[in-house]
């Protein structure tokens, strides 16, 4: 029994299995990447009302009501003061008064340059040339950086301008969200009732606008009716199985290549016959060496996997010829690692870890050359 059992531990045919396993577990894992965005909602909770999607979903609105009501207001504001404001109500006009400074310093360069040149000048004609040609060279800098100025100033309205509209058309497209705005006495927004109202929503949430002062409070409350909530809570619950079925193929995927790495480590070198541990070709190469090696090619196919994945997405996952790129890379990933492993376990039973690597060796050939210069 005894034999029979070390036969099929170390046995060969074993070990394409568990490699086979692997490669099916990569495969499968691969062909879940274009469902692997609903992954994330397995880590959410099960129940709608307290999931982080619907909180994200909320306050990415209110993101937007305050932007639009607090910070831009109107397409006149923007273009009066609104855009020496960001959305963080920090002032943008810094930029311009660092380019106002840098053009008085230039000017300052200028007349010193100037003042040195007409110091000791007793020639008029020659006075006046270089007082002419100090003035229209004062003139051009002032030139250049108003428009620098008034460009960035131009550049800054357009932009939020842009943002201005976007944000009004996106929030009168939003189905079944509530919101307002108070400003004191004033009350602003799509559904302008009490904190009652948006109390007796299945969800709601009040938030203190980024833009409030103790002058001028400001509250904001965002909500969904009941029919949106129901609508979105089906999709959702949709959406968390089929995470959390994505999670487990995944995990499973994972279990099967570990297994075999986990497998080919511990069996690595020997066979049933005898205990001996055999060593390869391979296995001539410094450990420390190998793990560069073996990182390195994990790296570089890692970068390419993460490009591809991408492009797949912007192409909405119809390239096969990418799926099967990525299942190749990731198959040279697993080999190299198992390979490292394999290699690894072979000097640990055979207990030389440490004196097979290139470091050991450096320090060894450094040691044995002070020994003999020394004479010991």
């Amino acid at each position: 029994m005894a034999t029979r059992s070390k036969k099929f531990k170390y046995s060969v045919w074993l070990k394409i299995i568990l490699i086979v396993f692997a490669i099916i577990g990569i495969i499968q894992g691969v062909y879940l990447i274009p469902e692997i965005k609903d992954m994330e909602y397995a880590f959410q909770s099960s129940d709608y009302g307290q999931s982080r999607l619907l909180e994200s979903t909320i306050e990415e609105v209110y993101y937007k009501v305050d932007n639009f009501y607090n910070l831009l207001i109107s397409e006149e504001n923007i273009r009066a003061e609104g855009w020496k404001k960001d959305a963080y109500n920090n002032t943008v006009e810094w930029t311009v008064q660092s380019w106002q400074n840098d053009r008085d310093n230039t000017i300052d360069g200028v007349n010193n340059r100037y003042r040195e040149l007409l110091k000791g000048e007793e020639d008029d004609d020659t006075r006046n040339q270089l007082i002419k040609e100090r003035s229209e060279e004062i003139q051009s800098i002032n030139s250049d950086y108003e428009k620098r100025i008034e460009d960035f100033k131009q550049s800054s309205i357009d932009g939020k301008i842009y943002t201005y509209r976007t944000i009004k058309d996106e929030l009168a497209n939003l189905n079944g969200i509530c919101y307002c705005v108070t400003k004191g006495e004033t009350v602003q927004g799509k559904t302008l009732e009490t904190l009652e109202f948006y109390k007796a929503l299945p969800y709601y949430k009040g938030f203190t606008s980024r833009f409030s002062t103790v002058e001028m409070p400001i509250e904001i409350y965002v909500g969904i009716t009941q029919d949106e909530f129901d609508k979105r809570k089906v999709d959702y619950y949709s959406k968390h199985q089929n995470g959390i079925k994505i999670l487990k193929k995944l995990a499973s995927s994972l279990f099967l290549v570990i297994i075999s790495l986990i497998w080919l480590g511990f069996t690595a070198g020997r066979r049933a016959s005898d205990e001996e541990v055999r060593l390869n070709l391979l296995d001539k190469i410094y450990l420390d060496i190998g793990l560069i090696c073996t990182f390195s090619v994990s790296a570089l196919c890692f970068m390419a996997i993460y490009g591809m994945v991408n492009q797949l997405y912007d192409n909405g996952f119809n390239n096969g010829l990418i799926l099967i790129t990525i299942i190749i890379l990731l198959c040279t990933i697993y080999f190299s690692i198992a390979l490292y492993i394999s290699s690894l376990s072979k000097r640990l039973k055979r207990g030389e870890t440490m004196r097979h690597t290139l470091i050991c060796w450096l320090f060894m050939a450094i040691y044995k050359s002070i020994k003999r210069l020394i004479g010991l």
